[in-house]
Parts: structure tokens; C-alpha cells; sequence
């Protein structure tokens, strides 16, 4: 496989892929084009930044709204958000490919160091996941339709509340953010 390749409705990363090779993938989306010429690091890995991403990385986000997959050498698959949570216990040998759906339509909001990455897939399956800031971007919402959204992500960012003063900022931006989504 080449360092970015398009398999059926797929888009497919090898672990050799850097940013700079996902940049000039024409099918990529065009938020996800957006948020990796913000985060910038255009000559590394692709799969070594996923791989040590913060609540901060707007890729991660996005990458986890889409619902991405790692693929590993020996075969095995894993969802990307459980690379987020369970890190400390991942396979030393770390993803050789990252595989995301071309088929959902990706958008980014972010307002104060919080944002939302809302993926929407035909068939009404959408994904939100909120970030900006922790150890890693949260999963606040996998269903089959869009509604809810506000309150999903006023509930995932409840149980990430550490009560900090900024939990109270966070939470008004975050709903500021899921009010502006229009849902057409």
C-alpha cells in the first residue's frame, strides 16, 4: 500500500504516511484538510502524532468523530478512541495503518480552546467528539441520528469535569458550540 491510498469508500494511512502525504490526498475531506494544516508537524508520522495526540489535538478529534480504525501488523483492528483511552496498556508494536469512511461528511467547531468534531454518515449514524483540552478528546455521542447532541456533549464533558474553574467555561462553550450546529 502506498503512504495514503483510497480502498472502496475507505481512505487508508500507513504507518510511514506523514502529514504532509494525508495534505495531498484529494479525497480528504475538506474540514480534515483544514484541522491538519492547524496542527501542522508536516514531516511526521501521521500514526506516531495519532498515537501520542492530547485532549488539544483537533486531529484526534476529528479522527474520532469519524470513527477511525488502526490495523496492526498481525492483523488485529482496533477503534481509535479505545487507543485514546486504554494507551498505557496498547501493544508495544504500535498501528501499521489508519482507515477512516470517506462516506461521512466531517465539521469542526470551536470556540475557546473547546471544540466539537461532528461526523455524519448517510445513512444518519453521527458521531460527536468533544476536545481541547486532558489527556485525550472525548466520545460524546455514536447514534443514529443527530438529535441529542447538545446534551450528549453537556454529559461527556459532566464526566470529565475534574472541577476545575474552567469546567464551567468549557461546559458554556461547548453548549454554544452544539446550539450553532445545524442539523440539515
Amino acid at each position: 500500500m502506498s503512504a495514503v491510498g483510497v480502498k472502496g469508500n475507505m481512505l487508508q494511512v500507513s504507518a510511514d504516511a506523514r502529514v504532509q502525504d494525508l495534505l495531498a490526498q484529494p479525497e480528504l475531506p475538506a474540514a480534515l484538510h483544514a484541522i491538519l494544516q492547524q496542527e501542522g508537524a508536516l514531516e511526521q508520522p501521521v500514526l506516531a502524532h495519532l498515537a501520542a495526540a492530547p485532549g488539544g489535538s483537533r486531529l484526534a478529534a476529528a479522527l474520532l468523530a469519524l470513527d477511525a480504525e488502526l490495523e496492526y501488523a498481525d492483523g488485529r483492528t482496533q477503534g481509535y478512541g479505545s487507543l485514546l483511552a486504554l494507551r498505557a496498556s496498547s501493544p508495544a508494536d504500535g498501528p501499521a495503518a489508519l482507515r477512516f469512511s470517506l462516506l461521512a461528511t466531517l465539521q469542526f467547531y470551536e470556540s475557546e480552546n473547546t471544540w466539537l468534531a461532528l461526523a455524519r454518515w448517510p445513512s444518519g449514524r453521527t458521531r460527536v467528539a468533544v476536545g481541547g483540552w486532558g489527556a485525550a478528546p472525548i466520545l460524546a455521542m455514536d447514534g443514529r441520528d443527530p438529535s441529542g447532541i447538545l446534551e450528549a456533549a453537556e454529559n461527556a464533558l459532566m464526566l470529565a469535569s475534574d472541577g476545575a474553574p474552567e469546567d464551567v467555561a468549557r461546559m458554556q462553550a461547548v453548549r454554544q458550540l452544539a446550539e450553532g450546529i445545524t442539523l440539515t
